[in-house]
């Protein structure tokens, strides 16, 4: 019944620059992180498989395109999650959440 409720959603958008430095860092965790090897959706088996908590990052480059799914409480897929928190800390957003 839940999915079936309609509420209405505010946006917002806000512009947080980052400097040159930690672009590059960036690009150095996506490649170290495994990302662009790593399959789309996590298909081990969770402890905490009732919680759906976790990281969904969709990356598009002139080149390449993927999206990675890792769900809390599953095996660690590389430095994905490092790399989803230092995004997190990029936007200013760490205060925010609990994983």
């Amino acid at each position: 019944r839940k999915a079936t409720i309609k509420e209405e959603f505010e946006y917002s958008k806000q512009v947080i620059p980052f400097s040159e430095e930690n672009y590059s860092v960036l690009f150095d965790k996506v490649y170290h992180s495994g990302f662009w090897q790593l399959a789309p959706f996590d298909t081990t088996v969770c402890y905490d498989s009732y919680h759906n908590g976790g990281y969904y990052l969709e990356i598009n480059t002139q080149e390449r395109y993927s999206f990675v799914q890792h769900t809390y409480g599953c095996a660690k897929r590389g430095d994905f999650s490092e790399l989803c928190m230092f995004i997190v800390s990029l936007a200013r957003l760490e205060k925010e959440l609990k994983l």
